[in-house]
């Protein structure tokens, strides 16, 4: 059995996108009367959960436009490593689906914005591993109307079979909220 590594690394966030019922909506409007920040809001949990939790619509961690994706044998040696330079080229690996958010209800995006590695997997295979039979799905303009994050990398597959996240380190470098709410 021949192990294969693969990593995802670079710059990319945990994103969050949640509906807000009518009394979430009034706590932030309160808030921007009030001039605080809705990251405050957020991080005292004042909506009624945990920033993370603010996902029925969309949740992501991964990486965004900058990144490394590396292949490597059991050994360590490099087989392939590509970087965002393939966006929207010709390779046959990246599968794209719009994660664009264009709706009318009430929204919240929370973003954590990280770098690092988002994504390690060892993969077991008989055969050599073989590049089409490799993909990865990446979720085109991730945003809500009025803010777009951008693309982010998300599913990783070999031949059909989605491949588990067991890792993973990043550090923090920021946090945002955004809504689509309308202030009068």
């Amino acid at each position: 059995m021949k192990k294969y590594n693969i990593t995802l690394s670079g710059y990319g966030a945990e994103v969050t996108i949640g509906r807000l019922n009518e009394e979430q909506c009034e706590i932030l409007k309160k808030a921007k009367s009030e001039e605080k920040s809705f990251n405050e809001v957020v991080w005292d949990e004042e909506l009624g959960s945990s920033w993370y939790e603010l996902d029925d619509f969309y949740h992501n961690y991964n990486v965004g436009d900058t990144f490394t994706i590396t292949i490597e044998d059991e050994e360590g040696n490099e087989l392939h490593s590509f970087t965002e330079d393939i966006l929207y080229s010709d390779v046959d690996f990246l599968d794209y689906q719009d994660k664009f958010t264009d709706t009318d209800e009430s929204l919240i995006m929370c973003v954590s914005g990280e770098k690092g590695v988002f994504f390690e997997a060892t993969l077991e295979l008989e055969e050599e591993f073989d590049l089409s039979k490799f993909k990865i799905m990446v979720d085109e303009e991730v945003g809500i109307p009025g803010t777009y994050f951008g693309d982010m990398l998300s599913k990783v597959y070999y031949d059909g079979e989605e491949l588990d996240n067991w890792g993973g380190s990043t550090d923090g470098k920021y946090f945002d909220v955004y809504t689509n709410l309308k202030f009068e």
